[in-house]
């Protein structure tokens, strides 16, 4: 288990977070949700190290196409790709 009081964020992570924090533009009924310091996608707890994610404890890659399909409300189909889509969909 790791310590969520200490978050060691990489440099995709941190840009993305910085839009979670400002809550503009990020989708706040599918995306990622902080609870009591805790971030969660749906009931499940998440988990995040350097850029990656573990959900359900799955690791994923912490790319820019997965960071902007689980932050942003309207995210930019340029950065991602079609795969990324069904591990939104693995994570709720």
């Amino acid at each position: 288990m790791f310590d969520t009081s200490i978050l060691y964020l990489g440099e995709i992570a941190s840009h993305y977070l910085r839009h979670f924090a400002s809550k503009e533009g990020v989708d706040k009924t599918f995306g990622l949700y902080d609870k009591d310091g805790v971030f969660y996608i749906g009931d499940s707890r998440v988990e995040i190290v350097d850029d990656d994610i573990t959900v359900k404890g799955k690791e994923y890659e912490g790319t820019p196409g997965l960071w902007e399909l689980l932050i942003m409300k309207r995210p930019n189909n340029t950065i991602y790709a079609r795969r990324p889509c069904k591990l939104r969909k693995d994570f709720t």
